[in-house]
């Protein structure tokens, strides 16, 4: 993996902050060594089988999809769905969730940012996993109603979301987690990768939980569950950390 780049060159020639936006296998192998995405990941799934119990078809819009690979599993885990639309501004990811054959009648693939594009149809259930915070705080509520346009009456948001405050608890969270890790999973590598996302200026949009949940509540969406996934050793106040909420749409 190539050394971090400074703002000066990242600049000079529009590369992200992130290196590992740019090699998606590697992205997906350490994002599943986090104590707190792999869960909620998992916790994510969990919740969208929950929602199909007794449905005989079902579609699903993912939002920030990455490589697809969640998007893959609910399909696979629900015997398949009948529409799946990915959305992504990184084509690399969208290129690699074409490549997985994700179990749908039909898989859109929509290269673009989440605020811009256009939904053809409504999905039952609208994946937001890790997604609300790519978006720029002024654009949000933007975020919320694409949220709501992508999502049919009756359906649910399930919502995988990291909150932090400020920047000085963003750094300590990161680096509790690298801290919290497993000594053979404490590679440089993902050291890199958790210290450039706490330090990410342009991809990273982190607000706190009541923030939030005002946004959501304000655009008519109901709260269903909530489960706090990490961290839940008492090392931050209650409302920091990565959360699983799942709101409905009457």
């Amino acid at each position: 993996m190539a050394s971090p780049k400074s703002r000066e060159q990242r600049s000079s020639d529009s590369s992200p902050e992130i290196d590992l936006y740019g090699e998606p296998g590697l992205y997906d192998t350490l994002q599943q060594q986090r104590l707190d995405y792999r869960p909620a990941i998992q916790r994510e799934i969990a919740a969208a089988v929950e929602f199909a119990a007794g449905r005989t078809t079902l579609s699903l819009a993912d939002l920030c999809c990455g490589t697809g690979h969640q998007t893959k599993e609910i399909a696979e885990r629900l015997g398949g769905l009948s529409v799946a639309v990915l959305v992504d501004t990184n084509q690399g990811f969208l290129d690699e969730a074409a490549r997985i054959e994700i179990r749908a009648q039909r898989v859109d693939c929509l290269c673009g940012h989440v605020c811009d594009v256009t939904f053809e149809s409504r999905a039952d259930i609208v994946l937001a996993s890790f997604a609300y915070h790519h978006v720029p705080d002024a654009m949000k509520a933007r975020f919320i109603e694409q949220t709501k346009a992508a999502l049919a009456p009756g359906g649910i948001v399930i919502l995988g979301e990291i909150f932090l405050p400020d920047r000085v608890t963003t750094l300590r969270y990161y680096d509790h987690l690298y801290r919290s890790l497993p000594a053979a999973s404490q590679t440089s590598t993902l050291r890199t990768f958790l210290d450039q996302t706490a330090a990410s200026e342009d991809f990273e949009y982190k607000v706190t939980k009541s923030f939030a949940d005002g946004q959501f509540i304000e655009a008519g969406l109901v709260r269903m569950t909530e489960e706090k996934i990490w961290p839940l050793d008492g090392s931050f106040d209650e409302d920091v950390g990565t959360f699983v909420q799942v709101y409905r749409r009457d």
